[in-house]
C-alpha cells in the first residue's frame, strides 16, 4: 500500500481546486470565441459544497484534434451526508495554452493567472444528487468546437463546473461554482512531428510486502499468491492494462517461481521402485525409532505423499467433482492451483520482446540496504541467489537480460562501483543501472536531454537515468484517478509529456519514465494512458535496451554519479511517490539473516537430495526478507516474514542429536561409544563428530570419521580414550556440517572414570607371588622321601658294579 502522505498528496488538490479563489470581473471578458458563438452570461458565484466533487472518467478520443468531435464524459459525486441540488455541468477552458512543466503545475494547483472564459459545452444533470451518490454527465463537443485555440498541438486549461439548479441556461462561472474540477485537456493527435521525444517506460513486477508467500500454512499461502498475481493483482493490471509498445518489465524471479517453507517430508516412490529399510552409515547404524529421544526433540512435520487425492471431494465448482475423479486439467493441489495463479503471468511475459524482459536478482533484494549494512559476502549471495524450482519458467527465465540493477535511493560512485565488483564475483558483468537523473548531477529542473549514458566510475558502465516528475505522475496516477477520475489523471500524463517536447521540438531527446516500487495501478487510468500515447505523435515510445544499447555504443562524456536525490522544491507534493520509505534491513537484521542463511547452508550439505532439494525453497523464502519490498513497512512486521524460516532451520538441526546415556569407564585408555539419533525423515550425509571431554578428568585422543545415518534412525560412533584420573566428567558430541554450522541439542553423556592405579601392580605383584610360593610347596610336597635321604636302590648284574 502507499504511505499515507502519497494518498493525501491529490487530496490537497483536489481541495484546491474546489476551493480556488472567484476570477476577477477582468478575467471575465469574452476574449476571442468561436466563430459564430455569441457571448455566454455569467453567473454569480456560490460557495463550494463540501463533499461534492466532479470527476472525468474519459475522454473521446483521447488526445484529440483540432476541428474533431469530443465527448467528455464524468460525474457529480455527493460524499456529503446531505442531498445536493445540481442543474448542469459545464466546461470551460483557457484561450491560451499552457506550455510548461511549471506553468501545469501552477494550472493544476488553483493559479488564477489564467482565464477559462472559453465555454465548450454542458451537459444537464440532477435536479438532485442524493447524498453518497452520483449522476453522470457527458458533455459532446461539435468539430468546430476547437477551431479557436491558437496553435495545432498543445494544452488546454479546463475547468468542469457543477451548477447550482438556480443558474439557469448554461454560461460561464465568474465566481466558485459548488463544485469545480480543473484539469488539462491534450490536443493535437494523429499526426506524427519530425522529432519525436523517445520514451521508455520501465514497470516493476515484484512481489508485495506479504510474509505469508512463504508460509507453510496452505490456505494462506494460496490466498498470499492470488493477492499477488491473480487477476486484479498489480503485476496482471500492468500487464494487462500498459499496452504501450516496447515496455521494459523488470521482474523478480521468485514471481514465476513461487517457494515457501515446506516441511521436510519423505520422497515419494518412485513408481516400480521396491521400498527398502536398508540405512548406510560409516560406522553401525540401528532402523528402529529412538524411544528415548521421542520427547527430547521437535522434529519437523513430516507430510508423507498423498495417496488418497483420487477419493478427495469437494462442493460442486471447488475444483474437483464429487464423484470423487479429478477433472483432468484442474488443479487439485495447493502448489497447482498457486501454479494456475502464476502461469498467466509467465504466459504473458513469454510474448514480451528479449530486449524488453529484465530480471531483476532473485527477491529483488534492497541493494541500497545491503551495500549499506552487510559484508561483501551477504551482498554476493543476495546477487547470486537462485531459484529452488525453476523448472515450470525454464523456457522464461532462459530469455531476457540479467545484468541490470536497480537500487531504490540514489548511490555515489563508489557504492555502485562495489556492487559491480560483487556483481563481477557471481561470474557475470554488470550491465546498467537504473537510477534517477538527479543521481548523475542533473537538476530536478532541468530540460530533458539525455535519458541513458554512461559513468566515469565504474568506467563504462550504462545508467538508464529516470524523469523523476514523469515517474512520480505515473505513481501518482492511481491517486489522481480516485479523487478526479481516470480521464483527468490521463491528461495530465499526456499533457506533461506534451510540454516536455515543446521544450525543445527539434532536438533529439529521451526520457524514462519508470514506475516506483509499490505503485499501485488504476486499470482504467493505464486503458486511457495507452490509448492516448497510441494517438500522441510528439511521443516515440522505445525499449530502454535500444537507450542503454546507443549510450554504451557511442559514449560522450561519462557522467558522475553524485548521490543526488529528486528536490522536493521542484516537485512538491510529488516527491513522497518516489520516496520508497525506510529500509528495515539495518546492520542488526542483516546479521540475523546471515546466521540463518548459513545454518541453511549447512543444513543443503547433511541433507540428502530430497532434503535439499526442500531447504532450497527455505532459502528463497530467506532471500525475500532482504527484498526492497519491505520499505516503509514496520520492522516487528518484517521479522515476522522470515521467522517460519528460522523455526524450521531451529527444529531441522534439533532433529539430529546425542542420545544422552551413563557410562563406567574402568580402563587407563580404550575406546568409547556414543549414539547418534536421526529423527528426521531424511538422511543425513557426512556429518561431522567432535567428541569433547568437559574436564580434565578423560581426554579423548581420536576423533570419529564423518558419519551418515539414514531417516529416522541411529549411528552408533567410536572413538579413543585416555582416563587421566578417577572421577565424573561429560563427553559432549558437537555435530556440525562441513561450513561449521552445529546440530543437536547439547545433550551430553555421563562418564564414571576409574582407571587403575599403582596400587594394582602391588596387588598383582603380591598375588603373583603368592601363587608362586604356594607351587613350590605343592612341589616340594610331591617328591618321594628315599630322594629326599639320598639312598640308592641296589644294582643288578651287569650294571658295572663290583661284587662283595
Amino acid at each position: 500500500m502507499l504511505p499515507p502522505a502519497r494518498r493525501t498528496a491529490w487530496a490537497a488538490r483536489t481541495r484546491a481546486a474546489a476551493c480556488a479563489v472567484g476570477l476577477t470581473a477582468a478575467l471575465a471578458a469574452p476574449g476571442l470565441p468561436a466563430t459564430g458563438a455569441s457571448v455566454p452570461s455569467g453567473y454569480a458565484a456560490h460557495d463550494p459544497v463540501p463533499g461534492l466533487r466532479v470527476v472525468l472518467d474519459d475522454v473521446e478520443p483521447t488526445v484529440p484534434t483540432v476541428g474533431e468531435p469530443v465527448t467528455l464524459r464524468g460525474r457529480v459525486v455527493n460524499d456529503s451526508e446531505r442531498q445536493q441540488r445540481i442543474g448542469h455541468v459545464s466546461a470551460e477552458a483557457t484561450w491560451g495554452p499552457v506550455t510548461t512543466r511549471a506553468g501545469l503545475d501552477d494550472w493544476l494547483d488553483g493559479d488564477p493567472g489564467l482565464a477559462t472564459d472559453w465555454l465548450l459545452g454542458s451537459d444537464t444533470v440532477g435536479p438532485v444528487v442524493a447524498a453518497g451518490s452520483e449522476v453522470p454527465f457527458t458533455i459532446r463537443l461539435d468539430e468546430d468546437a476547437l477551431d479557436a485555440f491558437p496553435v495545432d498541438r498543445g494544452v488546454l486549461g479546463l475547468e468542469l463546473h457543477a451548477h447550482d439548479e438556480a443558474d439557469g441556461e448554461p454560461g460561464l462561472v465568474f465566481g466558485t461554482a459548488p463544485a469545480t474540477l480543473r484539469s488539462v485537456l491534450v490536443v493535437g493527435g494523429g499526426t506524427t512531428v519530425g522529432q519525436p521525444l523517445r520514451t521508455a517506460w520501465v514497470v516493476p513486477l515484484t512481489l508485495p510486502p506479504d510474509g505469508d508467500l512463504v508460509t507453510p500454512d496452505d490456505t494462506r499461502w494460496e490466498t498470499a499468491w492470488a493477492a499477488a498475481a491473480g487477476e486484479g493483482s498489480v503485476v496482471r493490471t500492468w500487464l494487462e492494462g500498459l499496452t504501450v509498445p516496447g515496455v521494459t518489465w523488470a521482474v523478480d524471479p521468485a514471481l514465476v517461481a513461487p517457494a515457501r517453507v515446506e516441511p521436510l517430508a519423505v520422497a515419494p516412490e518412485e513408481p516400480g521402485e521396491e521400498p527398502s529399510d536398508e540405512t548406510t552409515s560409516d560406522e553401525q547404524t540401528s532402523a528402529e525409532p529412538s524411544e528415548d529421544t521421542a520427547t527430547a526433540t521437535t522434529a519437523p512435520e513430516v507430510t508423507p505423499p498423498s495417496t488418497d487425492g483420487a477419493t478427495t471431494t469437494e462442493e460442486p465448482g471447488g475444483g474437483v467433482p464429487t464423484d470423487g475423479q479429478p477433472s483432468e486439467g484442474v488443479p487439485t493441489t495447493v502448489d497447482e492451483r498457486v501454479d494456475a495463479l502464476v502461469d498467466p503471468v509467465r504466459r504473458r511475459l513469454a510474448d514480451v520482446d528479449p530486449a524488453s524482459l529484465w530480471w531483476l536478482p532473485v527477491a529483488d533484494p534492497d541493494l541500497e540496504a545491503v551495500l549499506a549494512g552487510a559484508e561483501d559476502a551477504e551482498l554476493r549471495a543476495a546477487l547470486a541467489q537462485r531459484l529452488s524450482d525453476p523448472e515450470a519458467a525454464r523456457a522464461l527465465l532462459d530469455r531476457g537480460r540479467r545484468d541490470v540493477a536497480w537500487p531504490v535511493g540514489s548511490p555515489v560512485a563508489s557504492t555502485v562501483d562495489r556492487l559491480a565488483g560483487a556483481w563481477r564475483a557471481t561470474g557475470a558483468d554488470l550491465g546498467a543501472v537504473v537510477l534517477p537523473r538527479e543521481a548523475v548531477g542533473i537538476d530536478s529542473g532541468a530540460p530533458v536531454s539525455t535519458a541513458a549514458l554512461t559513468t566515469l566510475v565504474p568506467e563504462g558502465l550504462g545508467v538508464l537515468a529516470t524523469d523523476s516528475r514523469a515517474s512520480a505522475l505515473l505513481a501518482a496516477a492511481a491517486d489522481e484517478g480516485a479523487a478526479h477520475g481516470a480521464g483527468a489523471s490521463a491528461q495530465h500524463l499526456l499533457a506533461d509529456s506534451l510540454v516536455t517536447w515543446q521544450q525543445d521540438e527539434r532536438q533529439d531527446r529521451s526520457l524514462v519514465v519508470a514506475a516506483p516500487r509499490g505503485t499501485r495501478p488504476d486499470p482504467a487510468v493505464l486503458a486511457e494512458l495507452s490509448d492516448g500515447i497510441d494517438r500522441a505523435g510528439w511521443i516515440a515510445p522505445v525499449p530502454a535496451s535500444v537507450l542503454l544499447d546507443e549510450a554504451t555504443r557511442s559514449p560522450v562524456d561519462p557522467a558522475e554519479l553524485t548521490g543526488g536525490e529528486p528536490e522536493p522544491g521542484t516537485l512538491g507534493e510529488l516527491t513522497a511517490y518516489l520516496d520508497a520509505g525506510a529500509s528495515p534491513l539495518d546492520e542488526q537484521a542483516l546479521r540475523s539473516v546471515a546466521s540463518v542463511r548459513r545454518h541453511l547452508l549447512g543444513l543443503r550439505q547433511v541433507l540428502d537430495e530430497t532434503g535439499s532439494r526442500t531447504v532450497g525453497g527455505w532459502e528463497q523464502a530467506l532471500a525475500a526478507s532482504r527484498s526492497t519490498r519491505w520499505r516503509d513497512v514496520a520492522p516487528e512486521v518484517w521479522s515476522e516474514s522470515w521467522r517460519p524460516v528460522r523455526t524450521a532451520s531451529t527444529r531441522s538441526r534439533q532433529g539430529l542429536h546425542v542420545n544422552p546415556g551413563t557410562i563406567n569407564f574402568l580402563s587407563e585408555q580404550g575406546l568409547m561409544r556414543v549414539t547418534i539419533v536421526n529423527s528426521l525423515p531424511v538422511a543425513v550425509e557426512n556429518v561431522r563428530v567432535q567428541l569433547v571431554s568437559g574436564s580434565g578428568v578423560l581426554q579423548v585422543i581420536d576423533q570419529p570419521e564423518p558419519i551418515t545415518v539414514g531417516p529416522d534412525s541411529r549411528a552408533t560412533v567410536t572413538f579413543g580414550v585416555r582416563a587421566v584420573t578417577r572421577g565424573d566428567t561429560t563427553v559432549r558430541a558437537l555435530l556440525s556440517a562441513p561450513n561449521g554450522t552445529p546440530f543437536g541439542d547439547d545433550a551430553a553423556v555421563e562418564v564414571h572414570v576409574q582407571p587403575p592405579g599403582v596400587w594394582i601392580y602391588w596387588v598383582l605383584g603380591s598375588l603373583g607371588g603368592l601363587v608362586l610360593a604356594v607351587g613350590l610347596v605343592r612341589a616340594l610336597r610331591a617328591t618321594p622321601r628315599a630322594v629326599l635321604a639320598g639312598v640308592r636302590r641296589p644294582q643288578g648284574p651287569g650294571d658295572g658294579s663290583t661284587p662283595v
